[in-house]
């Protein structure tokens, strides 16, 4: 899984929507057969992840607890991007661009 995230992520596959107060981030990774949204959120101090991929709903929301993975490729692939980021010294970018409203419609719609 770590070399498919690793693959996703080197074909650029990984892209962030930041929204306009910044405290949301949407990520969409296109990978081989759709794009999937993945969201990052914090709860009482704690990342918690969501993919819309099939992969994540098998593996993480329907498989008992001592089966359950607690990630996929899409979301490693994010976790990766957002480390080299911050390994660089990098700041988050800006809000969404104004010719990706389709794109904030439709995340906005996934999120509220």
């Amino acid at each position: 899984m770590y070399e498919k995230a690793k693959i996703l992520l080197g074909e650029g596959s990984v892209k962030e929507y930041i929204f306009e107060n910044k405290k949301n981030s949407v990520f969409l990774v296109v990978g081989r057969h759709s794009q999937y949204v993945i969201s990052v959120c914090v709860i009482n101090d704690r990342l918690h992840f969501f993919c819309s991929c099939p992969d994540f709903f098998f593996h993480t929301l329907l498989k008992s607890a001592e089966k359950r993975r607690p990630f996929c490729q899409h979301i490693l692939a994010v976790v990766l991007k957002e480390k080299n980021r911050l390994e660089r010294g990098e700041t988050k970018k800006s809000a969404l661009l104004e010719e990706e409203e389709y794109w904030l419609e439709l995340l906005s719609d996934l999120i509220t």
